[in-house]
């Protein structure tokens, strides 16, 4: 059984996917990868990236590849956001490692990587959103950040990255009544909580929700979240799909 199925192709064209596989041998679900080249072919298998000797329960795998073709997957296992890398001239992945070595329950974990190569991750931990950027050329990760306000209730985070390096995180809500967002500069500067959509001004009689959101981001900072609103009235729901943009750039 395949879950959590994910993609990301570089500036430069090298793609790679990875997933979570619930084997045969109890306790043993494995995060995988596959790769192809510029031009090339996906080999006939995955490659394990997580330890692949029961217990082995990895799960949310998320992958991101930089324009050299340096793919970064982190995922969790055991309640720990690990991660491996490789670049295309390595001949193995790295051994997996812990993000972050706080004493914490995380989940959830979202990435991505700006064309200098840096890659920018967040995820649930404790039940807030935390951030930590790696530098060009692989490595460990470094200046953690908790990006979310106090006693939110988060999940699903998602990180989109710009051609400067400035990246928009943003997350969900438990109760769904609002989509916030951060954005981090390229140096690790973290902007106010910003909140893409709320129901704060909901109209009278109507109850909205927010789900599935997602962000992008372009090579100036600007970025752009869509999401499906849930409008509730009269005990009857009416979807919506909406947009918000974020003016980063200077005219």
């Amino acid at each position: 059984t395949i879950t959590g199925l994910r993609a990301a192709v570089g500036d430069g064209g090298h793609a790679t996917v990875v997933w979570a596989r619930d084997t045969l041998v109890p306790n043993d679900t494995a995060v995988e990868a596959n790769e192809r080249a510029p031009g090339g072919n996906f080999a006939s298998t995955g490659t394990s990236l997580s330890p692949f000797v029961a217990p082995d329960l990895s799960s949310e795998p998320a992958v991101a590849v930089d324009p050299s073709g340096r793919s970064t997957v982190l995922w969790t296992r055991s309640g720990q956001v690990r991660f491996a890398e490789r670049a295309p001239g390595d001949p193995l992945w790295t051994t997996e490692q812990r993000v972050s070595q706080a004493a914490a329950t995380e989940s959830m974990p979202a990435v991505g990587a700006a064309p200098s190569g840096a890659v920018i991750a967040a995820w649930v931990s404790n039940g807030a959103i935390q951030s930590a950027g790696r530098l060009a050329g692989g490595g460990a990760f470094a200046g953690f950040q908790t990006v979310s306000g106090p006693a939110m209730n988060t999940s699903l985070p998602l990180v989109a990255v710009g051609g400067n390096g400035d990246a928009l995180i943003s997350w969900s809500l438990g109760d769904g009544k609002a989509i916030p967002t951060v954005q981090r500069k390229a140096d690790g500067t973290l902007g106010p909580v910003l909140t893409a959509v709320s129901a704060a001004n909901q109209p009278p009689g109507e109850s909205q929700s927010y789900s599935q959101p997602s962000i992008g981001i372009d090579d100036q900072g600007n970025g752009v979240a869509a999401w499906t609103r849930a409008a509730n009235r009269n005990a009857v729901d009416f979807f919506r799909f909406q947009t918000a943009s974020f003016d980063a750039a200077a005219p």
